[in-house]
């Protein structure tokens, strides 16, 4: 006779049961806390990009500015050298004297768009700054409130689970066969999805849906030996067994 055992293996199960489903709602995200999230994340990567784009734009203006310095001082030299050089060579010089100055309109070209950008720039991060820090601080606030919410998850999986160790150990002790049994159903529970006891329904086994060899369902009937699915391995028990 089995004394009870499949009715522990039930109760077993159904501890079991609970835990994991306490376990699927701790495993949620929000839909709202990844909105946040997410919009956080693009946030501060634009803000990224925009600094490394502001640093690039800053750091061409101080090489346009130090150019812009070295072709006037050009200038201003090519043009004491016409006083002294010879006549034939102030064409050549005065073609130097160009060559600087549509230097110099190049480069203060390039500075105004640099300046530009860099004004641009600023503008943009002064705004989504802003932007950047109220995203965090939305993520932050749901982030706290949903491990507040979470709490009397996690105390109530806890309890569970000391309850379940309670159980087990309670077994053990009571019978020896105990220990092969739980080792037995561990393994089930953890290659079967988290079910290793099924009821059996009109010859099915309600694990698997497969179709059971009829002398195998009287066997389970009658209640005298525990016995497990020949396709699931899952124990097997009749709808008059309490779950």
């Amino acid at each position: 006779m089995l004394d009870g055992t499949i009715e522990n293996l039930v109760k077993l199960q159904a501890i079991d049961t609970k835990i994991a489903s306490v376990a699927r709602e701790l495993d949620k995200i929000p839909e709202m806390l990844k909105g946040h999230k997410l919009a956080m994340d693009v946030a501060a990567a634009e803000l990224a990009n925009n600094t490394k784009s502001l640093e690039l734009e800053r750091a061409s203006i101080l090489q346009l500015e130090t150019a812009l310095v070295e072709y006037n001082k050009d200038v201003e030299e090519a043009n004491k050298k016409k006083v002294a050089v010879p006549i034939e060579r102030l064409e050549e010089v005065d073609a130097e004297i160009r060559e600087k100055r549509m230097a110099i309109v190049s480069v203060e070209e390039k500075l105004r768009f640099s300046r530009g950008q860099v004004e641009r720039l600023e503008e943009y991060m002064t705004s989504h700054a802003k932007e950047a820090t109220d995203t965090k601080e939305a993520y932050e606030k749901e982030k706290a409130q949903r491990e507040v919410d979470n709490k009397g998850l996690f105390d109530e999986i806890e309890m569970l689970k000391a309850e379940r160790d309670n159980f087990v150990v309670a077994l053990k002790s009571k019978n020896k066969k105990y220990e092969r049994l739980v080792a037995k159903y561990d393994k089930t529970l953890n290659s079967r999805n988290n079910l290793a006891v099924s009821k059996v329904v009109d010859g099915f086994c309600t694990g698997c849906y497969l179709k059971l060899p009829p002398e195998l369902a009287t066997d389970i009937k009658r209640g005298k030996e525990l016995i497990e699915c020949p396709y699931c391995q899952r124990f097997l028990h009749d709808e008059t067994v309490a779950v």
